[in-house]
């Protein structure tokens, strides 16, 4: 919205005509009635065309329109002034990291990707779902017994709820791992999520983590993929030689599963 405001306003300040009906409708989206902006501009229509020229505005309210106008170098505490802040990036991000079973340690990266603290090791386990990373015995020892994965201090464990993870801010910190390794939920989401974390590690070993008896566990559950799903799943593995094989056990079984059932 605010880049539609914006062209509007150039064309204002330049002289060129413009789709007025249109300047009024992305006015009103804002909270600006259409009656204060006629009453605020006088224009004057351009031949038999839908364009009109805006010939006068009033200073103070041109003001107030383009204060309504977020920009890319504008920060959100600017932003939050005219209740636009969701429409800025937050200029920086953070990831909970556990290194082995320890307490989570916060990892701070700023709006340019540098980050503090940095680690040691070179394997990460990326978590997604919340409730695994806090159960975090019950879930190191389904990894122990059914993926043969013992996680030791050599190991850094991150907090991957939904698709933060893979925040364009994240990439310099995670590029500084050898081996990622990706405890996801086995469904489209899941796929999609180590699919994008791999295009922004291409340097690292990727691995999608399954349990050995995958097949036992997606026999029991009830409900059926969507032949949608079934679809995106043989698309997905198909471009992604790494994740072939969770892609044909969703495909296999027209199922889907939750990592949280791994620790059930």
């Amino acid at each position: 919205m605010s880049a539609r405001l914006k062209r509007y306003i150039n064309k204002i300040e330049g002289g060129e005509p413009l789709n007025y009906s249109k300047f009024l409708g992305v006015l009103a989206k804002e909270g600006v009635s259409s009656a204060l902006v006629r009453e605020k501009t006088k224009i004057s229509r351009q031949g038999r065309s839908a364009l009109y020229r805006v010939d006068y505005i009033d200073d103070s309210f041109l003001a107030s329109i383009k204060s309504r106008v977020v920009t890319k170098d504008m920060s959100r505490a600017e932003a939050a002034l005219n209740n636009k802040s969701h429409a800025v990036r937050v200029n920086g991000s953070y990831i909970l990291r556990r290194v082995g079973l320890a307490h989570p340690e916060v990892v701070i990266i700023d709006f340019k990707g540098a980050f503090f603290p940095p680690t040691n090791n070179r394997k990460a386990l990326v978590i997604e779902n919340r409730q695994n990373f806090l159960s975090i015995e019950l879930t190191a020892v389904f990894l122990k017994e059914h993926c043969q994965i013992n996680i030791t201090d050599e190991w850094d464990l991150l907090f991957g709820a939904g698709e933060e993870i893979s925040n364009h801010l994240h990439e310099r910190y995670l590029s500084s791992y050898s081996n990622i390794c990706m405890l996801l939920d086995l469904d489209i989401g899941g796929l999609r999520l180590a699919k994008t974390l791999a295009a922004h590690t291409p340097a690292a070993e990727h691995s999608f983590i399954l349990p050995q008896d995958i097949n036992l566990r997606l026999a029991a559950v009830v409900d059926k993929a969507s032949q949608k799903v079934i679809e995106q799943a043989f698309q997905i593995g198909q471009a992604t030689p790494f994740l072939a094989r969770a892609a044909r056990s969703i495909i296999e079984h027209k199922k889907t599963l939750e990592q949280e059932s791994y620790i059930a």
